[in-house]
């Protein structure tokens, strides 16, 4: 596949080891990380005592326990953007804040599902506009690329569209015509 796939491949490891009921316990323990995150990020930006308010709204949610009960990468996207944000939003120690790690998290948040580019992106523009210095989210977004290069470089060399198969009718790219696009 030409679609980033480090979402796929950390859920299937168990898979591969023959303990398939392992990676649905990943999905789960993705749901539960998400939870505990967005309640320190919740009490970051100000809610105070009320933080842990930000995790059961989030898991009462219909949708929230569903989808950490089915296959997808998507978690790992939330995962990874969540991470990031918690990070940015962290009181800095001895001045810095913690940039090569939120980098990280932003580009498994990448290598996992390309549409990940709309909130890193959104991630990226808000530290830029509101961190100081700059550099630390010119660093993370930096890092973020490096981290899912691998994705883009390998479609690149392999295809001639580092996107592929999205942007097929600007780019281009080998092993897809038009019909596929259609």
């Amino acid at each position: 596949s030409h679609f980033p796939l480090a979402g796929s491949t950390i859920f299937l490891l168990p898979v591969a080891a023959g303990v398939p009921e392992a990676a649905a316990g990943l999905h789960w323990l993705t749901f539960a990380a998400v939870l505990t995150t967005v309640a320190r990020l919740s009490k970051n930006i100000g809610a105070g005592r009320w933080s842990w308010m930000a995790a059961i709204l989030l898991g009462g949610t219909w949708h929230a326990p569903w989808m950490a009960s089915i296959a997808g990468a998507d978690h790992l996207v939330v995962l990874g953007v969540v991470v990031a944000a918690e990070l940015w939003t962290a009181p800095a120690e001895s001045g810095q804040r913690p940039w090569v790690a939120a980098g990280v998290a932003l580009g498994l948040a990448l290598s996992s599902k390309y549409t990940a580019a709309v909130p890193v992106a959104a991630l990226l523009i808000a530290a830029f506009a509101l961190c100081r210095p700059r550099r630390e989210a010119i660093g993370a977004g930096a890092m973020a690329l490096a981290m899912s290069s691998f994705w883009w470089v390998r479609n690149a060399a392999t295809v001639g569209n580092p996107f592929h198969p999205l942007l097929w009718n600007w780019i281009g790219g080998g092993g897809w015509t038009a019909e596929d696009y259609a």
